[in-house]
């Protein structure tokens, strides 16, 4: 019985219990697979934040771009391997390896008068989507196992399908910004014509006619960018789910945000809610385990563990008692502390020990922030698997399965069976040898062959 044949206390009553799928994300976040996916994707976000604020030069950040870029484009066309000639892989191989370090010279040249926006607004939420684009369809693709087949996959099968499909990722992550950018660039390309001597007021005055050309367009551009924020926790569910391209991700997210903004709307608030409570309850044991643990040893050290330990405050991190009420969240804050450089402040000035003490916290911080990243995906998965069945009917246990590898490969490493030698049947004799065969070879009857020969 589909959802329009249902009474509408029958439909409210379905809804209810549809959406407390939602309240499973903490069982769901405590998955071991997900959650070394998720520390993983915490620590190498980490670091490179950590690279980018600390060298905060151009030159070094955008050849560390370009070689990131490169090795992501590496694996991508070595996954792409088996469906691609030698040929075609090494020229687009070449083709984006030109297009990469082109792209980082000409930001180069672009930005080199103000370093500092680059690294601010365009390198930290390249890398955070360049690891994103990785691990996070990894923990969608265990998390849409769990969540519609109550199965479990292993941690070789979602590291498999990651790398398989970490093209589709980065492009659906990307291709929104970048085609508002082409469109910014073509702009200012279009616009640049007007500095031609002589010819800048008529330039000008064409650019007025057909303005509203221009305008219609941005306008687009403008729904696109509204849309693509909620719609970035959508795609990677989409794609982990139906194991879809890029194309059919966003058109996915797109559909199911335009068609039903408002359900889209409770489902959104009641995680973000659950997510904030169950988050702001972690943090408390947190923090807890921190003041403990550095209470009870700085009264038998000393006063320099007392000063080595509170430099690296786990409470003033997450913003204080109760975290729930704080702005952005423990999560958030966590992140942002990374962000703004603050790591490296609370190493100065501290010795081997306070240095072990300061690295073992921020490890127990990392291991909070992989749960928040496991619960973020995993709440979003059971969103989209919620926005599908209430767009397209779909069952929540129709998810994208692979062939086992053995499967996948059995057609082409199958022996193959060894070739028949079929001979010719020998040719028949002629009359004359065949009537000279039958004469030689024609047996005697004993026990009566004189006899009919008498007869005749």
């Amino acid at each position: 019985m589909s959802e329009s044949d249902l009474k509408p206390l029958d439909r409210f009553v379905e809804f209810v219990y549809e959406s407390t799928r939602i309240f499973r994300g903490f069982s769901m976040a405590l998955d071991a697979r997900k959650l070394l996916f998720a520390l993983a994707a915490v620590v190498l976000w980490g670091l490179g934040a950590m690279f980018i604020n600390v060298v905060n030069t151009l030159i070094p950040i955008l050849i560390a771009a370009g070689v990131v870029g490169t090795l992501i484009l590496f694996v991508v066309l070595a996954k792409a391997e088996s469906e691609m000639s030698p040929k075609n892989s090494m020229l687009a191989y070449g083709v984006g390896t030109f297009v990469i370090w082109g792209a980082a010279v000409i930001l180069y040249f672009v930005t080199r008068e103000n370093s500092r926006v680059p690294v601010l607004w365009v390198f930290q939420p390249l890398w955070g989507l360049a690891i994103l684009s990785f691990f996070g369809t990894a923990i969608c693709r265990i998390a849409a196992v769990n969540a519609s087949t109550e199965d479990s996959i292993s941690f070789r099968e979602a590291l498999r399908f990651a790398l398989k499909k970490l093209a589709t990722s980065v492009w659906t992550l990307l291709v929104p910004v970048m085609a508002v950018l082409a469109f910014v660039a073509a702009l200012a390309v279009f616009g640049s014509i007007g500095r031609i001597p002589g010819f800048g007021h008529v330039w000008y005055g064409l650019i007025g006619v057909i303005y509203i050309l221009f305008l219609l367009v941005g306008l687009f551009f403008a729904v696109v960018l509204l849309v693509y924020l909620p719609g970035l926790a959508l795609f990677q569910p989409a794609i982990a789910v139906e194991g879809s391209d890029s194309f059919d991700a966003i058109s996915r997210a797109y559909s199911y945000i335009f068609g039903r903004p408002w359900r889209l709307a409770f489902y959104s608030i009641l995680a973000f809610v659950y997510a904030r409570i169950v988050l702001s309850v972690v943090a408390l044991v947190v923090v807890w385990a921190g003041r403990i643990t550095n209470s009870g040893l700085a009264r038998g050290v000393g006063e320099k563990m007392a000063s080595d330990a509170s430099k690296l405050d786990l409470g003033v991190i997450f913003g204080g008692f109760p975290y729930i009420a704080t702005g952005y969240g423990p999560l958030m804050r966590a992140a942002n502390h990374i962000l703004t450089g603050r790591v490296h402040d609370s190493f100065k000035d501290v010795e081997f020990g306070g240095w072990l003490i300061l690295f073992w916290q921020y490890i127990l911080l990392a291991l909070f922030m992989a749960f928040g990243l496991s619960l973020f995906y995993s709440l979003v998965t059971q969103i989209y698997l919620l926005m599908r069945k209430a767009n397209d009917s779909t069952a929540f246990e129709e998810v994208y399965a692979e062939l086992p590898e053995e499967e996948q490969f059995a057609g082409e490493f199958a022996e193959k069976p060894a070739p028949v030698d079929v001979k010719a049947p020998p040719a028949k004799p002629t009359t004359e040898k065949a009537e000279k065969t039958a004469d030689v070879d024609e047996p005697i009857d004993l026990a009566g062959g004189e006899d009919k020969n008498a007869d005749k």
